[in-house]
Protein backbone atom coordinates (compact mmCIF):
# COMPACT_ATOMS: atom_id res chain seq x y z
CA UNK A 1 0.00 0.00 0.00
CA UNK A 2 1.18 3.21 -0.60
CA UNK A 3 0.38 6.91 0.92
CA UNK A 4 -1.82 8.58 -1.73
CA UNK A 5 -0.95 12.39 -3.01
CA UNK A 6 -3.18 15.32 -1.57
CA UNK A 7 -4.92 15.21 -4.37
CA UNK A 8 -5.77 11.20 -4.46
CA UNK A 9 -6.26 11.52 -0.70
CA UNK A 10 -9.19 14.01 -1.41
CA UNK A 11 -10.98 11.78 -3.95
CA UNK A 12 -10.46 9.15 -1.26
CA UNK A 13 -12.34 10.85 1.07
CA UNK A 14 -15.08 12.06 -1.46
CA UNK A 15 -15.27 8.34 -2.10
CA UNK A 16 -15.28 7.77 1.64
CA UNK A 17 -18.18 10.12 2.11
CA UNK A 18 -20.74 8.99 -0.87
CA UNK A 19 -20.49 5.37 0.07
CA UNK A 20 -20.91 5.96 4.07
CA UNK A 21 -23.76 7.95 3.58
CA UNK A 22 -25.41 5.51 1.53
CA UNK A 23 -24.65 3.16 4.76
CA UNK A 24 -26.18 5.30 6.87
CA UNK A 25 -29.63 5.51 5.30
CA UNK A 26 -29.59 1.85 4.64
CA UNK A 27 -29.12 1.67 8.62
CA UNK A 28 -25.77 -0.34 8.52
CA UNK A 29 -23.84 2.09 9.76
CA UNK A 30 -24.88 4.42 13.22
CA UNK A 31 -24.12 8.31 13.10
CA UNK A 32 -21.40 6.20 16.08
CA UNK A 33 -20.17 4.31 13.65
CA UNK A 34 -19.35 7.08 11.52
CA UNK A 35 -17.49 8.82 13.43
CA UNK A 36 -14.95 5.71 13.54
CA UNK A 37 -15.34 5.25 9.51
CA UNK A 38 -14.09 8.81 8.55
CA UNK A 39 -10.92 8.20 11.29
CA UNK A 40 -10.12 4.56 8.94
CA UNK A 41 -6.80 5.69 6.98
CA UNK A 42 -6.85 6.03 3.60
CA UNK A 43 -3.92 4.73 1.17
CA UNK A 44 -3.63 3.55 -2.36
CA UNK A 45 -2.90 0.09 -3.75
CA UNK A 46 0.53 -1.02 -6.09
CA UNK A 47 0.12 0.25 -9.22
CA UNK A 48 1.27 -2.75 -11.00
CA UNK A 49 -1.94 -4.60 -9.21
CA UNK A 50 -4.08 -6.19 -11.90
CA UNK A 51 -6.54 -8.06 -9.68
CA UNK A 52 -7.38 -6.61 -6.51
CA UNK A 53 -9.11 -3.29 -6.91
CA UNK A 54 -9.26 -2.74 -3.22
CA UNK A 55 -8.80 -3.90 0.16
CA UNK A 56 -9.47 -3.43 3.44
CA UNK A 57 -6.80 -4.51 6.16
CA UNK A 58 -7.33 -4.79 10.00
CA UNK A 59 -5.12 -3.56 12.65
CA UNK A 60 -2.68 -6.57 13.74
CA UNK A 61 -3.25 -7.90 17.00
CA UNK A 62 -7.08 -7.69 16.89
CA UNK A 63 -8.89 -10.31 18.97
CA UNK A 64 -12.08 -9.72 16.75
CA UNK A 65 -12.31 -8.26 13.15
CA UNK A 66 -15.75 -6.59 12.69
CA UNK A 67 -15.83 -2.55 14.36
CA UNK A 68 -14.61 -0.07 11.81
CA UNK A 69 -12.34 0.91 15.04
CA UNK A 70 -10.01 -2.43 13.81
CA UNK A 71 -9.59 -1.61 10.79
CA UNK A 72 -6.24 -0.52 10.10
CA UNK A 73 -6.02 1.04 6.48
CA UNK A 74 -8.75 0.92 3.66
CA UNK A 75 -6.55 1.03 0.34
CA UNK A 76 -7.91 1.55 -3.48
CA UNK A 77 -6.31 1.17 -6.84
CA UNK A 78 -4.99 4.34 -7.99
CA UNK A 79 -6.73 4.12 -11.37
CA UNK A 80 -10.03 4.32 -9.97
CA UNK A 81 -9.67 7.80 -9.02
CA UNK A 82 -9.07 8.79 -12.53
CA UNK A 83 -12.77 10.34 -14.01
CA UNK A 84 -13.51 7.61 -16.20
CA UNK A 85 -13.64 5.24 -13.39
CA UNK A 86 -15.00 7.24 -10.86
CA UNK A 87 -18.72 5.70 -10.60
CA UNK A 88 -16.98 2.32 -9.83
CA UNK A 89 -14.53 3.43 -7.51
CA UNK A 90 -16.95 5.09 -5.40
CA UNK A 91 -18.67 1.63 -5.49
CA UNK A 92 -15.41 -0.31 -4.43
CA UNK A 93 -15.22 2.37 -1.52
CA UNK A 94 -18.95 1.03 -0.61
CA UNK A 95 -17.56 -2.18 -1.01
CA UNK A 96 -14.74 -2.15 1.49
CA UNK A 97 -16.68 -0.15 4.41
CA UNK A 98 -19.24 -2.77 4.39
CA UNK A 99 -16.22 -4.51 5.73
CA UNK A 100 -15.48 -2.42 8.10
CA UNK A 101 -18.94 -1.93 9.21
CA UNK A 102 -18.15 -5.82 10.49
CA UNK A 103 -19.13 -7.86 7.78
CA UNK A 104 -15.77 -9.23 7.00
CA UNK A 105 -17.20 -12.46 4.92
CA UNK A 106 -18.81 -12.26 1.67
CA UNK A 107 -21.80 -14.14 3.16
CA UNK A 108 -25.50 -14.07 2.13
CA UNK A 109 -26.00 -10.59 4.55
CA UNK A 110 -22.81 -8.67 2.56
CA UNK A 111 -24.43 -9.18 -0.51
CA UNK A 112 -27.73 -8.15 0.37
CA UNK A 113 -26.38 -5.37 1.57
CA UNK A 114 -24.07 -4.95 -1.04
CA UNK A 115 -27.14 -5.36 -3.87
CA UNK A 116 -28.36 -2.07 -2.11
CA UNK A 117 -25.93 0.31 -3.97
CA UNK A 118 -27.89 2.52 -5.54
CA UNK A 119 -26.22 2.97 -8.94
CA UNK A 120 -26.62 -0.37 -10.10
CA UNK A 121 -24.29 -0.01 -13.27
CA UNK A 122 -21.46 0.94 -11.47
CA UNK A 123 -21.49 -2.92 -9.47
CA UNK A 124 -20.87 -5.08 -13.06
CA UNK A 125 -17.54 -2.78 -14.21
CA UNK A 126 -15.14 -4.99 -12.18
CA UNK A 127 -14.63 -6.78 -15.38
CA UNK A 128 -13.78 -4.06 -17.46
CA UNK A 129 -11.69 -2.68 -15.13
CA UNK A 130 -9.66 -5.30 -14.83
CA UNK A 131 -9.49 -5.76 -18.81
CA UNK A 132 -8.16 -2.57 -18.79
CA UNK A 133 -5.48 -2.74 -16.05
CA UNK A 134 -4.44 -5.96 -18.11
CA UNK A 135 -4.46 -3.87 -21.42
CA UNK A 136 -1.66 -1.50 -19.97
CA UNK A 137 0.32 -4.26 -18.82
CA UNK A 138 0.36 -7.06 -20.99
CA UNK A 139 2.80 -6.81 -24.12
CA UNK A 140 1.49 -10.01 -26.21
CA UNK A 141 -1.82 -11.07 -27.48
CA UNK A 142 -2.22 -14.36 -28.36
CA UNK A 143 -4.96 -14.54 -31.00
CA UNK A 144 -6.74 -17.38 -32.58
CA UNK A 145 -6.13 -17.40 -36.20
CA UNK A 146 -9.67 -19.91 -36.49
CA UNK A 147 -11.91 -17.92 -34.58
CA UNK A 148 -10.30 -14.73 -33.53
CA UNK A 149 -10.12 -15.10 -29.75
CA UNK A 150 -7.44 -12.52 -27.96
CA UNK A 151 -5.43 -13.60 -24.47
CA UNK A 152 -3.65 -10.62 -23.15
CA UNK A 153 -0.54 -12.04 -21.73
CA UNK A 154 3.01 -10.63 -21.02
CA UNK A 155 5.23 -13.10 -22.37
CA UNK A 156 5.05 -15.53 -25.79
CA UNK A 157 3.03 -18.57 -26.39
CA UNK A 158 6.05 -19.46 -29.06
CA UNK A 159 3.32 -22.15 -30.32
CA UNK A 160 2.30 -23.90 -26.94
CA UNK A 161 -1.20 -23.31 -26.05
CA UNK A 162 -4.51 -23.41 -27.92
CA UNK A 163 -7.54 -21.76 -27.79
CA UNK A 164 -9.93 -22.62 -25.37
CA UNK A 165 -12.86 -22.47 -27.91
CA UNK A 166 -11.46 -24.27 -30.79
CA UNK A 167 -8.26 -25.65 -29.58
CA UNK A 168 -6.60 -24.13 -32.60
CA UNK A 169 -2.80 -22.86 -31.51
CA UNK A 170 -2.43 -19.73 -30.88
CA UNK A 171 -0.47 -17.28 -32.72
CA UNK A 172 1.59 -14.30 -30.90
CA UNK A 173 1.25 -10.88 -31.76
CA UNK A 174 3.17 -8.00 -30.20
CA UNK A 175 1.62 -5.18 -29.00
CA UNK A 176 2.58 -1.68 -27.42
CA UNK A 177 0.94 -1.07 -23.66
CA UNK A 178 -1.01 1.43 -23.04
CA UNK A 179 0.78 3.75 -20.33
CA UNK A 180 -2.02 6.31 -19.71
Amino acid sequence: MAKPSPEQLLLLEDFRHIASQVLVELGVVTRNMLASIDQIPLTVLKRSATIRHGSTKWKVGMPVYGTPDEVGEISLHPELLRPSWRSYGVWVMYHELIHASGYVRHDRNFRKIEACWPEKASKGLGKYFTTYLRSKKYEWNWTCPSCNSVYLRQRKSNGRYACRHCKEILVDVHRIPQNS
